[in-house]
C-alpha cells in the first residue's frame, strides 16, 4: 500500500512539474509573499539604462514583504518593549520579531532583531536608526514612511531585498551602506532628495531603479557595487557624480542620457567590463580619471569633433602612464 502510494505521488509531482504548476505563498506565512507580481525594476522605457548581459527575465526582481505581525507573534513571549521615539515603542518577542508601533520619528530599536515591522504611522527611520544590525534580514515599512535618514541601514549584513514605500520623499546618506547581502532594491517615483554613497559597497547588489525625476547621480552611489547588473539611469540626468558607478565590475554596458552635461571625478573607474560607452555632444565636463583603468579593449565615442575640450580634466580618460582606453571621436 504504502510502495502504491509512493508511486502515485511520484507521478502527481511528475504531471504538475511537465504542466508548470506553481504553488502561492501565504501571506501569513512569516515570510516575504513570493506569490506577488513583482515590482518593475527596469524603470520607463523612456529612460536610459545599464545593463549586463542578459535578459531582463534574468535579473533579480524585488518582491514588496507581506509579513503578518500577528502570526509572526502568536504564542511568542514578549522579552522587552522600549521606547524607540518620542510617541513610538518597540517591542521585541523571543523569536527576534521587532514590532514597532507608534507615530513620528523612531531612533535606534532592539539591535537583535531578524524581522522588523514598522507599524503605520511611523514617518521617519531617524540617523543610524538599524545601523549595525547584523542580524536583520528582512523589514517591512509603512505607508506612511516620508524620511529614510542617514545611515540608517548601515551595515545592515544580513538584509537581502528592500521595498520602499511608496511617498518617501527623502534618503540619507551611507542608508545602506556596506549592506553585502542585499541583492535588491525597489525605490518609489516619490524620492526626490537622495544622499552620496547610499549603495557604497553593497557588494552583492544586482539590480536597482532611480526614481524618474531624479536630475543627478550623487557621489559614490555605486561604488564598489561589483555584483551590480541593471539600474535604470533616468533620462533627466545631468550629472554622474564623483566615484558614482567606480569599480561596477559586472556591468557591461551603459547608455547615458542625451542631456548629460557633468560626469564627475572617478564617476566610471576601472569599470572594466563595460565594452563601449557614448559621450552625448551635450557633456561639457568630464573630471580626473572619470575612466581610469579602462584599457585598449575598450571603446569611448564621443559624440564631438577630435580634441578634448578645454573644460575636460586633461587626464579624463585615465594618468598619462595608462595603457589608454581606445577613444573615437564622432563629430
Amino acid at each position: 500500500m504504502k510502495k502504491a502510494f509512493a508511486l502515485f505521488l511520484t507521478a502527481m509531482l511528475a504531471a504538475c512539474m511537465l504542466a508548470g504548476c506553481s504553488g502561492s505563498s501565504d501571506s501569513g506565512s512569516g515570510a516575504f509573499n513570493t506569490g506577488n507580481t513583482a515590482a518593475v525594476i527596469t524603470g520607463n522605457t523612456t529612460n536610459s539604462s545599464l545593463s549586463a548581459e542578459g535578459s531582463s527575465e534574468e535579473r533579480i526582481s524585488v518582491q514588496q514583504p507581506q509579513l503578518n505581525a500577528d502570526e509572526l507573534i502568536a504564542g511568542q513571549r514578549v522579552v522587552k518593549t522600549v521606547y524607540c521615539g518620542e510617541s513610538a515603542t518597540c517591542t521585541m518577542y523571543e523569536n527576534y520579531v521587532v514590532i514597532v508601533e507608534g507615530t513620528g520619528k523612531i531612533s535606534q530599536p532592539l539591535k537583535d532583531a531578524s524581522t522588523v515591522i514598522v507599524g503605520e504611522g511611523i514617518t521617519e527611520i531617524g540617523y543610524e536608526c538599524f545601523s549595525g544590525f547584523k542580524y536583520l534580514e528582512q523589514v517591512q515599512l509603512p505607508s506612511t514612511l516620508q524620511k529614510i535618514g542617514d545611515k540608517a541601514f548601515k551595515d545592515c549584513t544580513s538584509l537581502k531585498s528592500v521595498w520602499v514605500p511608496d511617498g518617501v520623499n527623502e534618503i540619507g546618506e551611507y542608508a545602506f551602506h556596506m549592506c553585502n547581502s542585499l541583492t535588491g532594491v525597489r525605490l518609489p517615483e516619490t524620492v526626490t532628495k537622495m544622499g552620496n554613497n547610499i549603495f557604497f559597497s553593497c557588494t552583492r547588489l544586482e539590480t536597482v531603479n532611480l526614481p524618474s525625476n531624479m536630475t543627478a547621480v550623487p557621489d559614490g552611489t555605486f561604488m564598489y557595487c561589483r555584483k551590480l547588473r541593471s539600474v535604470t539611469i533616468p533620462s533627466g540626468v545631468t550629472e554622474i557624480g564623483e566615484s558614482a558607478f567606480g569599480n561596477c565590475d559586472s556591468l557591461t554596458q551603459i547608455d547615458l542620457p542625451l542631456i548629460l552635461t557633468t560626469i564627475d571625478d572617478n564617476a566610471f573607474i576601472d569599470d572594466t567590463g563595460i565594452k563601449n560607452i557614448t559621450l552625448p555632444s551635450s557633456v561639457e565636463k568630464v573630471g580626473k580619471n572619470a575612466f581610469s583603468g579602462w584599457t585598449a579593449s575598450q571603446t569611448i565615442t564621443v559624440e564631438r569633433k577630435s580634441g578634448r575640450p578645454t573644460t575636460w580634466d586633461p587626464k579624463w580618460s585615465g594618468d598619462y602612464t595608462n595603457i589608454g582606453v581606445n577613444v573615437v571621436w564622432n563629430g
